[in-house]
């Protein structure tokens, strides 16, 4: 045991002790130290158990801490207001009241606010009046979702969960403590504000909207007539879909679903495809019946982050009628044949965010073009079955 240990283990023993008593009794157990060396390792053990109480988070929600910057942007435009005059438009507290300095720290936690240096003064944000101006409910939310994702705490779970999907009971518990260390009495706390900031920032019903995504979606094409010349691959605008979560499933509830609506979808459009997808759910394998759909597609996308039997069943059956082949799957993902290098599979961020969509649809969309310029698959189904093997 070192001199410092030694001497936090009298104090908690000894919690009245003085520094000068404290290092006459050590003396007494051969532990040599100074009255100012038990001061010192003193005031650190406090600044320690501060700290340990702190909240790695904002103790009110987004919500609350937009109260602020609106009361701010509403009537005070640019000007810069003393943290009194804050305290008293946006809440009708004092500054020292713990109502406003609650909502003063999440304002700036959340990256809304800043004072500004030798002034004391407060100042909005570029990002608080791009939330307080936005008249497009997409762009509005975009921005929300980075003020959100401006605690590090919050950023950290969503992107561990992807928004609301978390585990239940003691596994999220664990996960909360073990990975994000925070400590198990706040764990209630920190989940109430998780999932109220979540909810305001319309989570629930995925990223519908952020960066104007209905807007920046590139147009559909509109189906091309072919002349009677016209070589069978000139007029190809079906795409069939097989993607399914296996029964033991790993990705959030929800992910299949999303990816489809979030990347695959925008993706086929803009490859100049009509768009359609199978049954969604794995039936017993001698019950399975191939889809019509399928049977006349011009291509097949297939999803293998987590293949199930059906779609080792449709995939045979693309095969074997000599389907062009689109193969997906995420970054994450394992390999699926052994080796993925017998056919092109392109892999996807599976985060979704706007940001790695803006790059993904594009790359899929590529990729479903350059899968139905391949060689004729039809004309030799063998190619692909021993990659499938």
């Amino acid at each position: 045991m070192n001199k410092a240990e030694a001497v936090r283990k009298y104090l908690e023993a000894h919690s009245e002790a003085g520094p000068t008593e404290a290092a006459r009794a050590l003396a007494g157990d051969g532990v040599k130290v100074s009255a100012k060396y038990v001061s010192r390792v003193k005031i650190r053990s406090r600044k320690k158990l501060k700290a340990s109480r702190l909240r790695p988070y904002p103790a009110r929600t987004l919500e609350d801490a937009l109260e602020i910057p609106r009361v701010m942007f509403e009537y005070n435009g640019k000007k810069l207001w003393s943290a009194g005059e804050v305290a008293r438009a946006s809440l009708h507290v004092t500054e020292t009241n713990k109502t406003y300095i609650y909502a003063a720290a999440a304002a700036r936690d959340h990256g809304l606010v800043v004072r500004v240096r030798g002034t004391g003064q407060m100042e909005l944000t570029a990002l608080a009046r791009e939330i307080l101006a936005a008249v497009d409910t997409g762009r509005k939310k975009e921005k929300l979702l980075e003020a959100f994702l401006a605690v590090k705490l919050y950023r950290q779970v969503f992107e561990r969960y992807q928004g609301l999907s978390l585990p239940e009971g003691e596994a999220l518990s664990r996960a909360l403590e073990r990975d994000f260390g925070l400590e198990a009495a706040k764990h209630e706390e920190f989940l109430r504000l998780y999932r109220a900031n979540c909810a305001y920032v319309d989570l629930e019903s995925g990223l519908t909207g952020v960066e104007g995504r209905e807007e920046r979606d590139p147009p559909t094409r509109k189906p091309q007539r072919a002349s009677a010349g016209t070589s069978r691959r000139a007029k190809v605008q079906k795409a069939y879909l097989i993607s399914r979560s296996s029964k033991e499933q790993v990705r959030p509830e929800g992910f299949f679903s999303e990816l489809l609506r979030a990347l695959i979808s925008p993706a086929a459009s803009a490859a100049g495809l009509t768009l359609e997808d199978g049954p969604q759910k794995d039936d017993e394998l001698l019950a399975m019946r191939p889809s019509g759909s399928l049977l006349s597609a011009d291509l097949a996308i297939v999803e293998l982050s987590e293949p199930s039997p059906r779609v080792f069943f449709e995939l045979g059956l693309a095969v074997a009628r000599g389907i062009p082949l689109a193969l997906l799957k995420a970054e994450d993902a394992g390999p699926v044949f052994g080796e993925d290098g017998s056919k092109e599979i392109l892999a996807y961020n599976p985060k979704l965010w706007p940001t790695t969509l803006e790059k993904d649809i594009p790359r899929v969309a590529s990729h479903l073009r350059r899968a139905l310029r391949a060689p004729e698959t039809r004309d030799n189904p063998e190619e692909m079955k021993a990659g499938v093997a």
